[in-house]
């Protein structure tokens, strides 16, 4: 034993030796029972899985069910014809189509996309894409999406750059839109979430959407509302730039009876105002769970409380970022936040203001978290920013939040 302890440093150095060893070592691992080895290609990440496929044959097929699950789970996509043949290939070859849940369209050297095909625009009204159902761009697409039929999910990525231009040969992410909102009733297939954003999330920037790239006739189609009703997700990261756009959106929340959760980013545009009195309206029947908004600037402060009562038994977690009051106060909001919502548990209030705090900041003020009671359970509120006026400060120690103490000058000194 001592003498093989010995010899070991120079054994290692033979490569017969070390081979073997290692051969012994894949061995073992092929031979595990194909339960044990897919719980372990379970944990790993989309670049350990490829390794371990090409390891061997049998390692290959023991781990493909995960590396369809995590590596196939969102299909990227600029719309041009080498990629759709490219995705038409991958379902037609691989077995693994039925584990891609996510389409994400956008282009990852500019902002057009579809190249590749002939794209008809209805140039004497508008710029909005027309005759879609014959295009050959639109049926390619429609069949590539057939052949994975678990796709419940769209994500199109946004310019943050106004779009110019009534291209025949290419699309804009505005276009992109359209196009996958035509799509959704001519697949007849229920649609789980749906997202538009800018990608550059350290820019903080909400994206551009363009109100002359919709159709008018999206929305009368009867199939459509079928298939968007069973939407529980929906994510717009864009800039409500007026009337036209905020119509657009409201549609959108208003068509999906079934949504649960909401992320609005509206970009401080124009049109923030006119969606949220179409928002605040009676006859709203939703029954949102996870509500976040931000850029939402100018707006009434009656209008966000009416929106916010139609989802009070069911609200859990509510998250306002930069959210400005033209008219009305943050007391009568927050108010009814601790009185009226059962069931919320989580509060988040970034950079809130009324007409009486100003727009601007005057003093920092760090990020607070604290538990208070509100009067249907603890609710865990957690905001920064501007220091609110002396009303919602009162408001806060009334729940027994204690806002932060400021030094004074002597101290400061």
């Amino acid at each position: 034993m001592r003498l093989r302890k010995l010899m070991s440093p120079f054994l290692a150095k033979d490569p017969r030796i070390y081979n073997a060893s290692e051969d012994k070592q894949k061995h073992q691992l092929c031979e595990l029972p194909t339960e044990l080895m897919d719980l372990i290609a379970s944990f790993m990440d989309k670049p350990a899985l490829c390794a371990l496929r090409l390891t061997c044959s049998t390692l290959e097929r023991a781990a493909k069910y995960q590396f369809g699950r995590i590596g196939l789970h969102t299909l990227h996509t600029d719309l041009s014809k080498l990629n759709l043949l490219a995705m038409d290939e991958l379902a037609e070859t691989c077995g693994l189509n039925q584990h891609v849940k996510k389409i994400s369209i956008g282009s990852a050297t500019g902002n057009t996309i579809g190249y590749g095909f002939i794209w008809y625009r209805d140039i004497l009204e508008n710029e909005y894409l027309n005759f879609l159902h014959s295009s050959n761009g639109f049926l390619k697409l429609r069949a590539v999406l057939k052949k994975f039929p678990n796709c419940q999910s769209f994500h199109i990525s946004l310019s943050n750059q106004p779009e110019s231009g009534t291209w025949t040969d290419c699309l804009s992410p505005s276009d992109a839109v359209t196009l996958v909102l035509h799509l959704i009733p001519s697949m007849a297939r229920p649609v789980e979430s749906f997202s538009c954003s800018y990608p550059d999330f350290n820019k903080h920037s909400a994206g551009v959407i363009d109100p002359r790239r919709f159709c008018p006739h999206t929305f009368h189609v009867v199939r459509f509302g079928l298939c968007w009703s069973t939407l529980t997700e929906l994510c717009l990261l864009a800039q409500v730039k007026d009337a036209h756009l905020a119509g657009f959106v409201h549609e959108l929340i208003d068509q999906a009876p079934n949504l649960k959760k909401l992320d609005l980013d509206c970009g401080g545009g124009e049109g923030v105002d006119a969606l949220f009195q179409l928002l605040g309206q009676e006859g709203n029947n939703m029954k949102l769970e996870v509500l976040q908004l931000s850029g939402v600037v100018g707006i009434s402060g009656q209008d966000l409380q009416s929106f916010l009562l139609t989802n009070r038994n069911s609200l859990r977690i509510l998250e306002l970022r930069t959210v400005r009051f033209d008219a009305g106060l943050w007391e009568t909001v927050l108010e009814s936040l601790m009185r009226e919502f059962p069931v919320l548990k989580e509060l988040t209030l970034l950079w809130i203001a009324d007409s009486t705090t100003g727009r601007y900041p005057i003093h920092w003020v760090h990020d607070n978290v604290r538990d208070v009671q509100g009067r249907h359970g603890r609710i865990r509120i957690t905001y920064s920013g501007l220091p609110v006026h002396n009303a919602l400060y009162c408001l806060l120690a009334r729940y027994q939040i204690q806002p932060p103490q400021q030094l004074s000058v002597q101290e400061a000194q």
